[in-house]
């Protein structure tokens, strides 16, 4: 026998509703300060979030166990794609963050750097990206930079420019 009776669904098509709007993936971007152009070229970036960094197993007597939660995990890394260009934009850039230290503060704006409603305040980052594939069959896609920023997040929001 099925529970999914219409006032059931409708019950949790209201309650889904009430939590908010799904955010699209796409509607999102990142700037590293003093890098302030790589914006509109870093295609894919972690989204920050704030969470126990693990669990902690806790012995018991008679080998019974619970598990409580680690510190907050503020030290955090994500993978990175980059969109390179015909005159090697990105590779220069990465060429001047390593000459500047290679570190960096940063914003992850859900939105864009213009119009958000709120930005992640991410700092101490910096980036290791991998060598990339050139292919001489590949007529069909962009080359692409990969590899992983490293940051650390606190959990600050801060409010932006868009209220609806």
């Amino acid at each position: 026998m099925t529970v999914s009776s219409a006032q059931y669904l409708k019950q949790i098509y209201d309650t889904a509703n009430a939590i908010g709007q799904k955010a699209i993936s796409s509607d999102a971007m990142i700037e590293f300060a003093g890098y302030e152009s790589m914006a509109l070229i870093v295609q894919g970036f972690p989204w920050p979030v704030l969470t126990s960094g693990g669990e902690i197993e806790v012995p018991m007597p008679l080998g019974v166990a619970q598990q409580i939660p680690q510190q907050a995990k503020v030290n955090q890394q994500g993978a990175v794609t980059i969109q390179e260009t015909v005159a090697g934009s990105a590779s220069n850039i990465l060429l001047q963050m390593l000459a500047a230290g290679a570190r960096f503060n940063g914003k992850v704006y859900n939105g864009t750097t213009d119009q958000y409603r709120f930005y992640l305040n991410i700092v101490d980052c910096f980036l290791s990206c991998e060598p990339s594939e050139r292919n001489w069959d590949n007529r069909g896609s962009i080359l692409t930079l990969s590899g992983t920023l490293f940051y650390h997040y606190f959990g600050e929001v801060v409010p932006g420019n868009i209220t609806s």
